[in-house]
């Protein structure tokens, strides 16, 4: 059994990741990204408040913090989707709308680039985040990973990602940065834990 399953909680913070099956690319083209974010918020809107991500070629990384039962059922509400959640039913919707979020990607991804068959490794991989300094790891892990990969030298150089977002304390439909600088004690304190990760060639 994966150890990259655990049950999702109302407000609860998660890692949550997935890669491409064997050598194929998830994102081809600026478009794919800009429209796998459309669909991030679509799908993702009423259960998670999102943190931090990243999106390379083959793979991608978010950290979120899922939203509160009252806050999931007023956003349900809003989009006039007719359920209400419980803390019994709320990892399922959860975790069904991770692979609503994949399938329709894939689906609208085959089409248009006249292939068959899936496209992602298997089901969406989430971890728990217990405690503050999980969740700030996490969120440090994600930002270096274009430069992990070896795709740029420094943080700021890939724009698939939520670091300049809040290196310049933006609020975007994403990232809410304010909240997420919290979390490091400010922006000294992110800068602390960033610049520790520099690009060896």
């Amino acid at each position: 059994m994966s150890k990259y399953n655990d049950d999702f909680k109302p407000g609860t913070f998660y890692h949550i990741f997935d890669r491409a099956v064997g050598d194929e690319d998830l994102f081809r083209s600026t478009e794919n990204y800009n429209f796998f974010l459309k669909k991030i918020k679509k799908y993702w809107e009423p259960y998670f408040t999102i943190y931090a991500y990243c999106l390379l070629p083959n793979h991608f990384h978010f950290v979120v913090r899922s939203n509160s039962l009252n806050k999931t059922n007023e956003i349900l509400e809003q989009f006039q989707i007719k359920k209400e959640l419980t803390p019994e039913t709320f990892h399922k919707n959860s975790l069904q709308s991770c692979g609503s979020l994949l399938n329709s990607y894939v689906k609208s991804y085959n089409k248009y680039y006249k292939r068959k068959g899936g496209l992602f490794i298997r089901a969406i991989k989430r971890v728990e985040l217990k405690k503050s300094s999980d969740v700030t790891s996490a969120i440090f892990y994600v930002h270096k990973n274009p430069i992990h990969h070896g795709f740029v030298h420094e943080l700021s150089e890939w724009d698939l990602s939520s670091y300049n977002s809040i290196k310049h304390n933006r609020q975007d439909d994403f990232v809410n940065a304010p909240q997420v600088l919290e979390l490091f004690g400010g922006m000294d304190g992110f800068d602390e834990v960033h610049n520790q990760f520099k690009y060896k060639s």
